[in-house]
């Protein structure tokens, strides 16, 4: 099984000095989990935890036609960023990027799926990829 599981510091300052967030957007907190192609058993989450679904680049280039959908209203969507890989000194490596998907775990649930669909770059007959994850969120 390939996953990550990793304590993170929080987005929210209310911890510190009674201050209240920079903004109103959402706040994740606790675990955050990167979901990738291998893997096949469920995970879990606490409440307010980060999901985040990697695809990796095809021929040094995204994917064609991706598309990364959470089963129900347990899951936001933050939208989704680009990466590179790079050395443990931070030097840019050619090919090998990927992009995120993130969400925010918003309510408890035992069954949240997300659906991931893409075309890979650079194969004679391209054939689009799906898989599903599945998720378990648990309340605090």
């Amino acid at each position: 099984m390939s996953f990550l599981v990793a304590t993170s510091t929080t987005a929210d300052d209310s911890g510190r000095d009674g201050a209240q967030p920079a903004n109103d957007g959402p706040v994740v907190r606790g675990y955050v989990v990167i979901l990738k192609e291998a893997m096949t058993d469920s995970v879990s989450i606490n409440v307010d935890g980060l999901l985040v679904v990697q695809i990796p680049d095809s021929q040094s280039h995204p994917p064609q036609d991706i598309a990364v959908k959470a089963s129900s209203g347990s899951a936001q969507s933050l939208g989704h960023v680009r990466g590179v890989r790079s050395t443990d000194n931070g030097q840019t490596l050619f090919g090998g990027g990927y992009t995120w998907y993130l969400f925010r775990a918003v309510r408890p649930t035992k069954n949240l799926q997300i659906n991931v669909s893409y075309v890979p770059n650079g194969t004679p007959e391209p054939t689009r990829l799906n898989r599903t994850h599945r998720v378990e969120i648990e309340a605090d």
